[in-house]
């Protein structure tokens, strides 16, 4: 069923056209009910964005790696009549300092092994107060090398500081990866933005674009979705952006008593991913300090928050190595132009293996900084000083406005499968309780 593009009143109205939203429109769209993405961008699929390389080969600048449990991003992927590949990488990982490498592994790994014992003793229901990151590191080691190797590879993660950032919020995170198996374990043979033309291939009405939603007025039959191009009613909204998004639109009081001190609590990073491709991987052939494993990884120590991902495939003769700076050289970065993000991003993997690393086949770039719908970095985390329950606040709020993103998912947070996860709980829910109605 085609809709009338004139249409200006539906049963539900999804503001955001990234995974969760689309997730949430296939499901009610499957049970009949009409829907209508409202987009703030050109485009559809949020933090995911394919590209094409110099060289010819597809690259992710956004959302990239998966794992076999990822159960519903696979199912997509097959639909779209893509398959999936292994991510072939070195086991070992190195700190890259201004004039020696170290092995980082072990302090990864003890982090790693740690979080278990850091979530009875410090996380949420532990009944202690809230700390900041950096401070949590100090509970898994006391080295002063430890601390450095693990501030920077959190930085990176987290796309800001460490001491920004709230501990139980990210423990509380950790609670929600379903999965035994590592989150890069996979990749997608092909651009993933065919996974999003799938998703909008099975709607009743193709996403309206550049149509950001400024606010939200609870009317007597249902709401209303203000926008540049019109107004949209409906009797449910489902608000399928970042946090730090959804903090930019104007939402009725009741809704905003219950979320606003959740929504507060997120806040934004900042990321710039480059990806790099060789002739083949020679890395591979090198060892980590100890000389027990290639190296899969580098996290640099200066300039800090900088790591640097194995990501070649197997079967495939090329290498591909993903540079991710974040946090302030993330910012810093995003200021220069492409020339110089390109040699900063070349110099990290030329220090650490040699000058084999100085001539890439191709140089992408994606530069998520300050993005106003994306949120600037993977995801929005909590901060330190803000609720480290607030995705489950978020999750718990029911009514004509609610809300959908991968942040606050029941399962694989901050994955494109807890993107997928969130809006087909949502859908799920709005369902029965329209059916009841």
């Amino acid at each position: 069923m085609m809709l009338n593009p004139g249409k200006k009143n539906f049963d539900v109205i999804i503001v955001g056209a990234g995974l969760s939203g689309l997730s949430a429109a296939k499901v009610l769209t499957a049970a009949g009910f009409t829907c209508q993405v409202l987009e703030a961008q050109g485009r559809a699929g949020g933090r995911v964005r394919s590209a094409v390389s110099e060289d010819g080969c597809v690259m992710e600048a956004g959302a990239q790696f998966l794992n076999q449990d990822m159960e519903a991003l696979l199912g997509l992927v097959s639909e779209a009549g893509l398959d999936t590949v292994s991510t072939v990488a070195g086991n070992g990982s190195i700190a890259l300092d201004a004039s020696s490498l170290i092995d980082a592994a072990p302090w990864l790994a003890r982090l790693e092994d740690d979080w278990p014992r850091l979530l009875e003793s410090v996380g949420v229901d532990s009944g202690r107060p809230d700390q900041p990151l950096a401070q949590l590191i100090r509970h898994a080691t006391s080295d002063a090398k430890g601390i450095r190797v693990l501030e920077s590879a959190l930085g990176e993660l987290l796309c800001r500081p460490p001491s920004t950032t709230s501990a139980q919020g990210l423990l509380e995170l950790y609670t929600r990866y379903a999965s035994e198996r590592d989150d890069g374990e996979l990749q997608v043979l092909g651009p993933l933005d065919a996974v999003i033309d799938r998703l909008v291939a099975t709607l009743c009405a193709p996403p309206l674009y550049n149509a950001p939603v400024t606010e939200i007025i609870e009317k007597r039959n249902g709401v209303e979705a203000i926008t540049p191009q019109g107004n949209y009613r409906a009797k449910r909204v489902v608000l399928a952006v970042t946090p730090v998004a959804a903090k930019s639109i104007k939402l009725p009081a009741a809704v905003r008593d219950k979320a606003g001190a959740a929504l507060d609590s997120y806040g934004a990073g900042a990321i710039v991913k480059i990806s790099l491709t060789y002739r083949d991987a020679f890395w591979r052939e090198l060892t980590e300090p100890e000389n027990r494993h290639s190296i899969g990884s580098i996290v640099s120590l200066d300039p800090e928050g900088i790591t640097v991902t194995d990501a070649s495939r197997a079967g495939e003769k090329i290498g591909r190595l993903v540079v991710f700076a974040g946090g302030t050289h993330g910012q810093a970065l995003a200021r220069a132009d492409d020339s110089r993000r390109r040699q900063f991003a070349v110099s990290i993997p030329s220090r650490a293996f040699g000058t084999a690393a100085d001539q890439p086949l191709s140089v992408t770039q994606g530069i998520w900084v300050q993005d106003s719908w994306c949120g600037g970095g993977y995801n929005s985390y909590i901060n330190y000083g803000g609720l480290p329950d607030a995705a489950a606040r978020l999750r718990a709020i029911e009514g004509p406005v609610v809300f959908a993103c991968s942040e606050i998912a029941e399962r694989f947070p901050g994955y494109m499968e807890g993107a997928l996860n969130a809006g087909e709980v949502v859908a799920t829910s709005i369902i029965r309780e329209l059916g009841r109605i």
